[in-house]
């Protein structure tokens, strides 16, 4: 709204309101997109101010040599209001949510790496094992003894090694068994087995620490969920107050714009009829509230929002491209809407943006009310002088016939008032996503207890082996404290990469998501200069 269009509506209150009219000293308030005019007498007028900035208001204050009380014209980004303060609140936890989702997301891919690692290990081991006890069990007593002896021999031999200080591993043992069957006169396939099972057995205690991380790494993961469902409430919670108090507010908003309304764009044809131009924005064919008024929302500046190509001059095609029609009033006071090509025939029409001429201050239309300006239209050869007024709603309401049983606060729709939020839709699609999570951390749990009762399987066919071979328990502590040792070894470096892949996931997230943010401020930010500049 342009601040001397304001200024004139201000004073026009004030000549009509059976008062002595404007003296000066009046101070301005503002709050939830109101802006209330308070004089030194108390009598106070109220005005929708929700496409002003605070260089707009603090303009309009020193015309009227006035000054302004209580807090700055809120926004949309550093709301001072309650419902901004909320509205404050809301964002905060909708960032938290997408932080754990984050968070979540990362750990359920180090999981899942973790997951086919295991899978991986458990079919080697199985192999191993089912191998293993298919050829030792076809062993002779005195090939199982040789075997028992010369195992029992070189694992000695290697504890001796790694006493006096050399550099030797469990790859290191393994083939000195495997040298010591082929010379014992073993065959390939049963050197593989043997010292293979000192492989099987580093495997068995990586699989185990392993399935550990995975229980830890689900646990958080069930942390993080129940914390997202509590969270996941309080935003649906604020998001229905949130939609809840900008309905309220479009309403007040409607309420309080009582005194200065609607802006009906049209002419006066040589036939005594009257040609405005209005949008059936619920296509019922009549004149349903204020709403559908051409200017009924930012004045003329929405009949030069109709012209496309930009060339100064909003044409026929222009207006029924953008859905306008017109509202044919005649002398007796007969109401009709009709479409551009009923009202007009093949008529060409034009009307001419760079004609307008904003009215001086307090200037009165032929109808009485408020003129805002004047504007050239021609249809067919024919030029007429166009207006565009400010007309009060008592007014519109003794002078139209509207098809709503409530004018006024029907042409408000709040629904997409600023900071209403559907939260249908978005509480269906938490609830397929909690579900899906759900199912997530379930099949965690039932894979951990599937590969925990295999690796116990795998322990006692192990053992079975060892039974075989005829190990003594010191030798099989020994191999077992070695296999520890390799294969916890051998887990943490899989833990250390499934965490490093989280690590960059996350990190990954958080920059697309903060890319996200700065386009959406930059948005905001185009918005608002778009609406000052309109202002």
């Amino acid at each position: 709204m342009a601040i001397n269009s304001l200024y004139s509506n201000y004073i026009d209150l004030t000549n009509n309101s059976g008062t002595a009219g404007f003296k000066g000293g009046v101070e301005l308030s503002y709050e939830d997109d109101i802006l209330t005019f308070t004089e030194a007498d108390g009598d106070t007028y109220k005005m929708d101010a929700k496409n002003l900035s605070d260089a707009d208001i603090e303009q309009l204050a020193g015309q009227l040599g006035g000054t302004i009380k209580g807090a700055e014209k809120a926004d949309a980004t550093n709301g001072t209001t309650e419902a901004n303060a909320e509205d404050g609140d809301l964002e905060a936890n909708k960032a938290k949510m997408t932080e754990l989702q984050t968070q979540r997301e990362g750990l359920q891919t180090a999981a899942d790496t973790l997951k086919s690692n295991v899978e991986k290990i458990s079919d080697e081991i199985e192999k191993s094992i089912e191998e293993a006890l298919d050829k030792e069990e076809k062993a002779t007593a005195d090939e199982q003894k040789r075997i028992n002896n010369l195992v029992q021999e070189e694992i000695k031999q290697f504890k001796k090694d790694k006493e006096n200080g050399k550099d030797v591993t469990v790859d290191d043992l393994q083939q000195s068994i495997k040298t010591g069957m082929a010379k014992g006169g073993f065959d390939e396939e049963m050197q593989n087995i043997v010292s293979g099972l000192l492989v099987t057995n580093t495997k068995m205690n990586e699989m185990d620490v392993l399935l550990t991380e995975l229980g830890t790494l689900n646990n958080q993961i069930k942390d993080i969920d129940n914390e997202m469902e509590t969270l996941a409430q309080t935003i649906e919670k604020q998001e229905k107050e949130a939609e809840e108090a900008a309905k309220k507010a479009a309403q007040a908003a409607a309420s309080s714009s009582s005194s200065s309304c609607c802006d009906p764009i049209g002419f006066k044809a040589d036939d005594g009829n009257k040609y405005e131009f209005v949008i059936d924005k619920d296509e019922n064919g009549e004149l349903s509230n204020f709403s559908e008024f051409l200017g009924s929302e930012n004045f003329f500046d929405e009949m030069k929002d109709l012209d496309a190509d930009g060339d100064g001059n909003v044409n026929k095609e222009e207006m029924e491209k953008a859905g306008v029609k017109v509202l044919v009033t005649d002398a007796e006071g007969n109401q009709t809407m009709q479409s551009l090509a009923d009202a007009f025939g093949e008529d060409a029409i034009n009307v001419d943006l760079n004609s307008y001429n904003e009215a001086a201050e307090g200037e009165k239309a032929e109808n009485g009310q408020t003129l805002l300006g004047n504007f050239n239209i021609n249809v067919g050869d024919s030029q007429y002088e166009g207006y565009s007024t400010l007309d009060t709603e008592e007014y519109l309401t003794s002078n139209y016939k509207f098809s709503d049983e409530n004018p006024v606060n029907a042409g408000i729709n709040v629904d997409k008032a600023d900071g209403a939020t559907k939260v249908a839709g978005a509480t269906t699609d938490k609830a397929e996503k909690a579900a899906g999570e759900e199912a997530e951390a379930n099949e965690l749990d039932a894979f951990i207890e599937d590969y925990t009762a295999r690796l116990e399987k795998f322990h006692e066919e192990f053992q079975k082996i060892n039974e075989i071979l005829g190990l003594d328990e010191e030798l099989i502590d020994t191999m077992n404290e070695l296999a520890k040792t390799e294969g916890t070894a051998a887990a943490n470096q899989i833990i250390k990469e499934a965490k490093a892949e989280e690590a960059k996931e996350e990190k990954e997230a958080e920059k697309a998501q903060k890319a996200e943010e700065e386009k959406e401020a930059e948005k905001e930010k185009e918005e608002e200069e778009e609406e000052k500049a309109a202002a």
